[in-house]
């Protein structure tokens, strides 16, 4: 690991258990290393605890909850424990792109921008078609979006 920054991965989590594995080893697997993985299981009640409790990655920071609070407290709860000097977003049922992180932090780090995004690719559960994302948002749709709605996806 060089001297890079260090990321925190914030990932709520509810009644993920089908997919959340997925997800887990996606960040896990960054070609950026230097990071945490802060997973917040928000009072499941299906088996997903156990799928987070079955990792013992020391980058994994585990909050636990008995009680369904939602992903706004969630959310909060897990940046009030960050360690990073930034933070990124990670749905329990995405998978992220192996260099999602190197990419959006270089970004970042050259001062291209000061919130990043990225394309996503979409899966139809009916049919399991993956198709890309036909959102196409200029800078201006994005800043004038953002006081009603985020449109980029993590």
């Amino acid at each position: 690991m060089k001297n890079t920054p260090l990321v925190s991965v914030l990932m709520p989590a509810f009644n993920s258990e089908l997919y959340i594995a997925e997800a887990i080893d996606s960040i896990l697997n960054q070609s950026h290393d230097n990071l945490e993985l802060i997973i917040f299981d928000d009072g499941s009640t299906d088996g997903t605890r156990a799928v987070i409790e079955g990792y013992q990655d020391p980058r994994i920071v585990k909050m636990l909850s008995d009680q369904n609070y939602g992903v706004v407290r969630a959310r909060n709860e897990m940046i009030d424990r960050a360690s990073g000097q930034y933070i990124a977003l990670m749905d329990a049922d995405d998978i992220a792109d192996p260099t999602r992180i190197e990419k959006q932090l270089k970004s970042i780090e050259q001062g291209d921008c000061d919130i990043c995004g990225s394309a996503q690719w979409v899966l139809d559960e009916s049919t399991h078609q993956v198709k890309k994302s036909k959102d196409k948002f200029t800078d201006a749709d994005l800043r004038s979006l953002l006081s009603v709605y985020c449109g980029l996806c993590n």
